[in-house]
């Protein structure tokens, strides 16, 4: 049973890392497509 826990903890956290930094990402991207937009309105 220990295994079996310790094997998904790991199955997760590798399948959740790459999710965390794409969405870190994105949410960058938007960021700047947002302030690019205010700037043109000034």
């Amino acid at each position: 049973m220990g295994q079996v826990s310790a094997n998904k903890e790991s199955f997760f956290a590798k399948q959740d890392n790459p999710f965390t930094i794409s969405d870190l990402q994105t949410v960058f991207i938007l960021m700047d497509c947002y302030n690019e937009k205010k700037r043109k309105r000034r």
